[in-house]
């Protein structure tokens, strides 16, 4: 698990890589905070993709942590060169890397979460590793609910376990995971992996679709969950 930290005090010491930090936040943000209407899909994808599995978790207790990601109420994300806000206050953002897909047990997801809030992490970084949710070209996407592959699981324990989510869908994830989380038949395709192959664009806008159908149910602006960022 990789971590990170951003923080404004050493920004006010560093004055040149706080103005690079700043230019890296709003070139992220540029990106990910209008993650609002870029994950407007249709309400059918998410339905389609939805779980109501959280009893598939047993052998933890929840910790019932209150914070802006579960009170299901909509709050406001913004940011300048120093930090991020939620409804004008400050966050330093603490966060750690998690791949979810080598922890087979949803149980032990539950059991990083609040390991990570036990050292002082508020976040976790998600990659979503497409090849493992789908493995035939134009086949069905697999998010079977109380699996490894359940995404709107592994998003309900981060909030539950009072984590902000930084989801990173990709499509190329790298991760040190094949094709860097690229499904395997995308190696058929003589466009290259990442390029603007016109059939690689097109799997990747349909796996987007699907993988932000569920992360757009857990945003923090609306309510819906604890995912601030959805970065590529």
């Amino acid at each position: 698990m990789t971590g990170y930290f951003y923080s404004p005090h050493s920004a006010r010491a560093q004055p040149r890589r706080n103005r690079l930090l700043g230019r890296a936040i709003a070139a992220i943000c540029g990106m990910a905070l209008t993650a609002t209407g870029l994950l407007n899909v249709p309400a059918t994808i998410a339905a389609d993709t939805q779980s109501s599995v959280m009893d598939s978790v047993t052998k933890y207790t929840p910790s019932r942590i209150t914070f802006p990601g579960n009170d299901r109420q909509p709050h406001e994300v913004s940011f300048d060169v120093r930090s991020f806000k939620i409804d004008g206050e400050r966050i330093n953002i603490w966060s750690g890397e998690f791949h979810y897909w080598r922890l087979l047990d949803v149980n032990g997801w539950c059991d990083i979460f609040q390991k990570m809030r036990a050292h002082g992490y508020n976040a976790v970084s998600l990659y979503l590793f497409w090849g493992l949710h789908q493995s035939e070209e134009n086949g069905p996407f697999d998010f079977s609910p109380g699996t490894v592959k359940d995404l709107d699981l592994l998003l309900s324990l981060a909030e539950e376990e009072g984590l902000y989510v930084i989801a990173r869908p990709g499509p190329y994830v790298n991760a040190e995971i094949s094709m860097g989380g690229l499904p395997a038949y995308m190696s058929n395709y003589g466009g290259g992996l990442r390029s603007m192959d016109s059939k690689a664009l097109a799997a990747s806008e349909s796996w987007l679709t699907v993988a932000n159908a569920i992360i757009s149910k857990h945003q923090v602006t609306d309510g819906g969950g604890s995912v601030l960022l959805s970065t590529k």
